[in-house]
């Protein structure tokens, strides 16, 4: 059996397993307009930056709330945001910004180290419509390093009177992710060009009371011919790791084959999870980067409470 014909294989296996979790769960929408928007990287360290992205696809004006997420302290660093109807607005980790350039009513902080940035609509009226923005990451680097990330959105599903504890549950907001299903490439050990890491954030928060969430990660890794493995990590709100750090499973020496599809999952409670794949290019051999974006399955109820 060809490679691509196993990827083709995997990706039909993964279109059964999200039409099956939706219909058992409200899972996120990432493509819609959302009342709580998860970033899942934000650097500004030893070369990087990152330019964050929202836009209020509303036609009203919006009140947003967001909170930086940095280890090991688990510290959050809160910040607002007033978006006009259909307005855009990015700044860069490094600067934040002020209200330049006609964004009234913006103070954003700057952001130093690697974590997670969260943002909530806060309605100026009970029973208004909360599902109104979308966001984006892009993270640069030296050389031409660029990888980019849709914020994981989250709707508000229920009207009701707006509090600061966010009850993802499926009734009251949509269910963070329970299984991410990601195709990856192997690495070769010791080669760092080809070192895939993983980003890892959790996704609940008790922000006001400053309590870290700390979960184990179990992974299930099933390589081209269908052969099973499995390995586990941990994460107290935010961490990136190397795979191959993880466990040598991820390259292909261990592997076996040169792709392979691995299952991320929680277990003490539900995370946000995206791969940054790192490989050489076929021909100039070139090192490149991408963003690699998992499909979702099926909804974990969680809880967030900002101050």
């Amino acid at each position: 059996m060809s490679v691509s014909s196993i990827r083709y294989g995997l990706y039909a296996v993964l279109a059964v397993l999200v039409f099956a979790g939706s219909a058992q769960a409200t899972a996120p929408a990432q493509r819609v307009p959302s009342a709580i928007i998860m970033y899942p990287n934000v650097r500004n360290e030893a070369g990087f930056d990152t330019r964050i992205e929202m836009v209020n696809l509303s036609s009203r004006d919006q009140q947003v709330k967001c909170h930086y997420l940095t280890p090991p302290s688990c510290n959050g660093t809160d910040f607002f945001v007033r978006l006009t109807p259909n307005q855009p607005i990015s700044w860069l980790a490094s600067r934040g910004t002020l209200g330049g350039g006609g964004h009234v009513g913006v103070a954003v902080p700057p952001f130093f180290g690697s974590g997670s940035l969260k943002c909530f609509v806060i309605p100026e009226e009970d029973g208004a419509d909360q599902n109104a923005i979308q966001g984006r990451a892009i993270t640069y680097g030296a050389g031409g390093y660029t990888e980019s990330f849709g914020a994981i959105g989250i709707e508000r599903l229920s009207p009701g009177e707006y509090s600061s504890t966010f009850e993802l549950d499926g009734i009251n907001y949509a269910q963070c992710p329970d299984y991410y299903h990601f195709t990856f490439l192997a690495s070769e050990l010791g080669d760092p060009d080809t070192e895939s890491e993983l980003i890892l954030s959790t996704c609940d928060e008790d922000l006001e009371n400053v309590i870290a969430r700390e979960t184990v990660i179990q992974f299930e890794i099933i390589n081209e011919f269908e052969e099973t493995f499995s390995a586990s990590t941990s994460v107290r709100c935010y961490d990136r790791q190397v795979l191959s750090d993880i466990n040598p499973v991820f390259s292909r020496d261990v592997l076996g084959t040169a792709t392979g599809q691995v299952i991320v999952r929680g277990v003490q409670g539900a995370v946000i999870a995206v791969i940054v794949d790192k490989f050489v290019t076929p021909g100039g051999g070139a090192p490149a980067v991408s963003g690699n974006e998992p499909a979702l399955s099926r909804g974990r109820s969680a809880r967030i409470r900002i101050p």
